[in-house]
C-alpha cells in the first residue's frame, strides 16, 4: 500500500481501525512525500501498528526528498521499533532503483553517495549506474 503524505493516509490510530478489515493483517505500508519526511516522527506510525502488529510502515524521516527517490527510508514496525532499512529493496524492486538512476543527472548520483541515510544497496547501484556511464 503506497501513500503520498500530502493527499492520503496521515497514519493515525483510526486509519488503522478503519482499514484493518479491508487490508491483510501484514500490509506494508509505504508513507512518501516531502511533507512524510518532516512528520515521520514514530508517535502517530506506532499508534497504526499498535492497531495491525502485523503491519510495518516505511517513510523517510530528516532528509529532504524528491518524487519517487528510492533511499533513506526508516521502518515502523510492531511495538514500535523504528530502524532504518538495510537495504532499500526489502521495500522496493531492484530493477525500480535502477530505473530511477539511469534517469539522474551525474551530480544527482553523486549527491546520493554523499547522504548517509543512503541504503548500501542503493549506493552500490548508484556507483554501478556512474561507472556505467564511466562517471565515477
Amino acid at each position: 500500500m503506497i501513500s503520498h503524505a500530502n493527499n492520503g493516509l496521515t497514519l493515525w490510530e483510526h486509519e488503522a481501525r478503519a482499514l484493518k478489515d479491508h487490508v491483510t493483517s501484514n500490509v506494508r505500508v509505504a508513507w512518501h512525500g516531502c511533507f512524510a519526511c518532516n512528520f515521520f516522527l514514530g508517535a502517530r506510525e506506532k499508534q497504526f501498528v499498535s492497531v495491525m502488529p502485523e503491519a510495518v510502515v516505511f517513510g523517510h524521516q530528516d532528509i529532504e526528498v524528491e518524487a519517487g527517490m528510492p533511499l533513506a527510508f526508516r521502518k515502523i514496525e510492531a511495538g514500535g521499533k523504528d530502524t532504518p532499512l538495510a537495504n532499500v529493496t526489502e521495500l522496493l524492486p531492484e530493477a525500480y532503483v535502477r530505473w530511477w538512476a539511469k534517469r539522474r543527472t551525474d551530480d544527482d548520483l553523486r549527491k546520493v553517495l554523499r547522504i548517509e541515510q543512503a541504503e548500501p544497496d542503493v549506493k552500490r547501484m548508484v556507483r554501478e549506474e556512474l561507472d556505467a556511464r564511466g562517471k565515477r
